[in-house]
């Protein structure tokens, strides 16, 4: 982030500390300090609003700098390595039922099969890695930023795309167009990775429930989520997973 910041691109940066640092501890908590900004989430209601155009070009630009290194400390978004971590993770704990783990299992091996071939050779660089609209502010005077760089990670630049786009890519063309023609005004998109999308949102459903059971035995997270880890809660996920895994395939109608 600081280096985007370094390139006059807007985001929210750190702070440093005294010693140059961005990042302090205390009591070996972690920790980093931000200015305050306020902004309200991005709304581009229509595809030809030209905030599209906008929003692929700081991506772009957010790319530009993400190519320059790889992040050492941080996931690579990649079949073989998230998907299949967070699909262990999710079996190899107590969360499921007999029968509806035997479901997960069937669906993470037939996922992963299906769609580690479709990541051979495909680019990867450091990335937002959770650019969804909330995370994108806009403000009067200075226009759109982006915020929180928590799930920062390494993949294809696709992945930042396809989750500010409104619905599904066929439901979406104008939008995606409208971004891509922005991002390619400052950086190259091999379009051939649009056909990452659906896979890649089933890793992102996959990768959600690993990181909300990480959390499932947190007072508050439970609190806020009530019913997580139950029989219906569990039937009503395995029913998404197999649904979009069927939508990858094209066995399944997009809805």
């Amino acid at each position: 982030m600081r280096a985007c910041a370094d390139d006059e691109i807007p985001v929210i940066a750190p702070l440093a500390f005294v010693n140059g640092e961005t990042l302090g501890d205390i009591d070996g908590i972690a920790f980093a300090l931000f200015p305050r900004r306020g902004g309200r989430p991005i709304e581009p209601a229509d595809p030809g609003n030209a905030l599209w155009g906008r929003l692929g070009s700081l991506l772009a630009r957010v790319h530009c700098v993400g190519e320059r290194a790889k992040a050492t400390a941080r996931l690579t978004f990649h079949p073989s390595v998230t998907t299949a971590a967070d699909l262990h993770y999710l079996l190899s704990h107590d969360f499921l039922d007999a029968r509806e783990a035997k479901r997960l299992e069937r669906f993470g091996s037939d996922l992963l099969e299906t769609i580690e071939p479709l990541f051979n050779d495909v680019e990867t660089i450091r990335l937002h890695g959770d650019c969804q609209h909330t995370n994108v502010l806009e403000r009067p005077d200075t226009g759109v930023f982006l915020i929180d760089f928590d799930d920062m990670m390494n993949g294809p630049p696709v992945q930042d795309l396809w989750m500010l786009l409104p619905g599904r890519l066929e439901d979406a063309r104008e939008e995606m167009e409208q971004l891509l023609e922005g991002y390619e005004t400052f950086r190259a998109f091999d379009r051939r990775t649009l056909a990452l999308i659906e896979p890649l949102r089933a890793m992102r459903m996959t990768y959600y429930l690993a990181w909300c059971a990480q959390q499932a035995k947190d007072v508050s997270f439970l609190h806020h989520n009530p019913g997580w880890g139950s029989h219906p809660f569990w039937s009503k996920e395995l029913i998404e997973l197999e649904t979009q895994l069927r939508v990858i395939k094209g066995e399944d109608d997009i809805q």
